[in-house]
């Protein structure tokens, strides 16, 4: 496994609605990195504008090297398999292609675009995960909403904190393709699709058992917790309608906070990024229409938890998995 003078490897998936915000997160990391070691930052696109891909390749420095990686033609393999709804696109996929499409590198870091680092990014890459299949955080927004953890608990059949988040991870490439997890993944899919957090949900459950979980300063969400705050944090995961590039507070499922909490660190590093004056005219665009749209996504979203959670028995996951374990074992 990678020792501490290799190359600390970075990957993001985007397209062009997180371009502009994805500039923070690598913003953040090219400030806190290490000048004695070597990051390798690769954003893997099917498309982008030109003027993101120029933006983006003109942040290398003399240590961290930033490159666009088009990966359509791996894409294309398995097209169709993708499912999407709300903001998902076939972005949020690509984390799945690393092991086998960068040989190179026996682990990883991934991180979604809407992610901003409060430390050295190569803190996490230097975690040790052995024989795990990755290192990852506890999912806190299915652990602070009850409707999400009523969700995990009755469809999935995850006990809460054992459930993680796939934006933040640790991946172990080596072991992922010996035992050829792409694969694994998409024959899952074929069979079963999880509609509500889709991506995460398979990867939920072909982890189990063989991930490393941290604590939540690796992957912290943008809602008060006790003992966490600035000074400690080390990941902070701006998801859902927690952005401050479009909102000022907060109000989400009962929960309403005039600032969103950690959006100091998040203006940190957009400030002094390539694309800051973008991501505030973007800001001062955002329409009541499109607020409209995030709060029906909003509500589409805890109406599929709903339902997932109160179906019958017999049609959950947690059940159909169930079954297939005692046929195995017959």
């Amino acid at each position: 496994m990678s020792n501490k003078k290799s190359i600390v490897p970075v990957f993001y998936a985007v397209d062009d609605n997180y371009a502009p915000v994805l500039h923070v997160g690598i913003q953040a990391i090219i400030c806190q990195a290490d000048p004695s070691r070597q990051y390798n930052i690769h954003v893997m696109v099917e498309t982008l504008s030109q003027v993101y891909v120029d933006s983006l390749n003109s942040m290398s420095t003399d240590n961290v090297k930033v490159f666009v990686d088009n990966i359509a033609e791996i894409s294309k393999k398995y097209a169709g398999q993708f499912y999407n709804r709300d903001y998902y696109t076939n972005a949020a996929w690509f984390r799945l292609f690393i092991p086998n499409m960068y040989p190179q590198y026996d682990k990883v870091v991934y991180l979604d675009t809407d992610t901003v680092s409060n430390c050295d990014i190569a803190e996490f890459f230097d975690v040790d995960i052995n024989d795990y299949y990755g290192a990852v955080a506890t999912c806190e927004t299915c652990d602070s909403f009850p409707v999400f953890t009523d969700y995990i608990h009755k469809y999935m059949g995850f006990a809460m904190p054992w459930y993680f988040n796939s934006g933040v991870l640790l991946l172990n490439c080596d072991i992922l393709r010996k035992e050829n997890f792409e694969k694994k993944f998409f024959d899952l899919i074929k069979k079963h699709h999880f509609e509500l957090i889709q991506d995460q949900d398979s990867m939920n459950v072909l982890f189990r058992g063989r991930c490393k979980f941290l604590p939540q300063v690796w992957n912290k969400i943008p809602l008060p917790k006790e003992g966490i705050d600035d000074t400690n944090v080390k990941i902070v995961h701006f998801n859902l309608i927690f952005r401050p590039w479009r909102y000022d507070g907060v109000d989400f499922v009962g929960i309403k906070l005039p600032k969103i909490p950690f959006e100091d660190i998040f203006w940190k590093y957009a400030k002094i990024c390539p694309m800051y004056d973008k991501i505030m005219e973007d800001k001062r665009n955002y329409t009541d229409a499109d607020r409209a749209k995030d709060k029906q996504m909003a509500d589409n979203i805890v109406e599929k938890a709903i339902k997932y959670a109160t179906m019958p028995i017999e049609q959950r996951w947690s059940y159909l998995e169930f079954m297939r374990q005692v046929e195995i074992t017959k």
